[in-house]
């Protein structure tokens, strides 16, 4: 793994969740991460990438991507309409009443033992 991956899976490690192993049957799986790949999509197309990454878990939901609490659209790389921050677990928490919100936390880029991106990451469950 990345050190930038890495040091989110140990911080999702320490949170106060069972890790199952994956049912013999079912193809989804226990945690969905999305990280740093919605920020990408269209936000006319966030419904159906929200709805797969439900339909993709059998019970958490990782999104560890840029925030804004309004929708923002901000220029990549010298190109308009190919990054956008808003806030993307408010908006799958309004969309699937049956998700609630176990945990959240921010990586900050002054920090001198795991530098990243200002990132915020939000865990979901499934109820």
């Amino acid at each position: 793994l990345s050190g930038r991956l890495r040091t989110l899976v140990q911080e999702l490690a320490s949170l106060p969740i069972s890790i199952e192993a994956p049912n013999a049957s079912g193809s989804r799986l226990l945690l969905a991460l999305d990280r740093y790949l919605v920020i990408h999509i269209n936000p006319e197309y966030l419904p159906q990438v929200y709805q797969t990454l439900y339909a993709s878990s059998r019970r958490y939901i990782c999104l560890a991507e840029y925030y804004s609490p309004k929708p923002v659209e901000v220029t990549y790389r010298g190109h308009e309409k190919r990054l956008f921050k808003r806030d993307f677990a408010g908006e799958m928490l309004d969309m699937f009443d049956n998700l609630r919100l176990v945990s959240y936390g921010f990586r900050y880029h002054r920090d001198g033992l795991f530098a990243q991106d200002d990132i915020n990451w939000f865990l979901l469950e499934k109820k």
